[in-house]
């Protein structure tokens, strides 16, 4: 039984690793072409706009399918929810390699590729409850929420020169590449739960995904972590990240803001107990989403104004 309990104990630093990495191809793929907008918008004959909806088309979608992406991870389970969600990551990746010279189909793949993120973003606490005794489940969801920050630097310190020595259509080859490696590593390695459950995981008996959600929705406490989610620390990001103006600015302007978001999360989940983890995850993620579409076009709609001839 020792053994048994040590042998599950060591797994569960894999299964996070490889739930990290395929995090990390996702949203790398999602901010793939911002750091050359650009070159991008000189290649496909288009304007930094459209450009610019490759990578906001991920919060659109965010928006629009996260409950029934909540509601698969509580049914189907943290392996096979963010399975479908690496292989949507890997599938088009692939494609929009494939078709580089084509915007249209370029834009229809990062769609595809949205399609995937909630599933994989959304599985973090439900990962953390499975796998981890309770005094490392904030270190386990403060890492998964990393991987998320790690994807965005890596492909803005990336892109730039993949694109310069290997031309558009090879960059995107080494995203599809990674992408394809990572999802086969999670699906390899991943599984729901350990040989023996994690000290008070798995417990508790927990409600169904819409009991879930009505249960959380009228929970005070998780109400005002919301907001706090909403106004606290994504706004806040968005505002400071414009004002910047500087892209490589960015990131350590939402990396150093955005630190209290893994303890937000695992708070979330615990305040939100008997509902199933996933679907406070995704909540409190989508809040994020929201605030990153109202600011960024408040702030777009903010400079139009003060310079209507741009």
């Amino acid at each position: 039984m020792k053994d048994q309990k040590s042998k599950a104990s060591g797994y569960r630093w894999l299964v996070l690793a490889v739930f990290m990495l395929i995090t990390l191809v996702n949203q790398a793929c999602w901010i793939t072409f911002a750091p050359i907008t650009g070159e991008a918008a000189q290649y496909y004959g288009t304007s930094d706009l459209m450009i610019g909806l490759l990578s906001l088309v991920f919060l659109v979608v965010y928006v629009l399918i996260v409950i029934p992406a909540a509601w698969l991870i509580d049914t189907l389970g943290f392996r096979r929810a963010v399975s479908i969600g690496a292989a949507l990551t890997a599938a088009f990746a692939v494609l929009r390699w494939f078709f580089a010279s084509s915007f249209a189909i370029v834009l229809i793949s990062q769609v595809g590729i949205a399609l995937g993120q909630p599933l994989v973003l959304g599985a973090i606490t439900q990962l953390s409850a499975r796998w981890f005794p309770v005094r490392e489940r904030g270190t386990a969801t403060g890492l998964g929420t990393l991987a998320i920050y790690l994807g965005v630097l890596a492909a803005m310190f990336l892109t730039p020169p993949l694109t310069a020595a290997l031309t558009m259509k090879g960059m995107l080859l080494s995203y599809a590449a990674a992408a394809v490696a990572a999802a086969i590593f999670f699906i390899a390695a991943a599984r729901d739960f350990p040989r023996q459950a994690a000290t008070g995981a798995g417990q508790a008996e927990r409600l169904g995904m819409f009991e879930g959600l009505k249960s959380m929705l009228r929970n005070r406490d998780f109400i005002l972590l919301m907001i706090i989610f909403f106004i606290g620390i994504t706004a806040g990001a968005d505002v400071r990240s414009q004002l910047l103006a500087a892209p490589g600015c960015q990131f350590p302007v939402r990396f150093f803001l955005l630190n209290a978001g893994p303890t937000g999360f695992q708070y979330g989940a615990e305040i939100a107990q008997p509902a199933p983890e996933g679907p406070s995850n995704s909540l409190l993620l989508v809040m994020g989403q929201i605030s990153g579409i109202v600011f960024i076009l408040g702030m777009d709609a903010f400079l139009l104004r003060g310079h209507p001839g741009c």
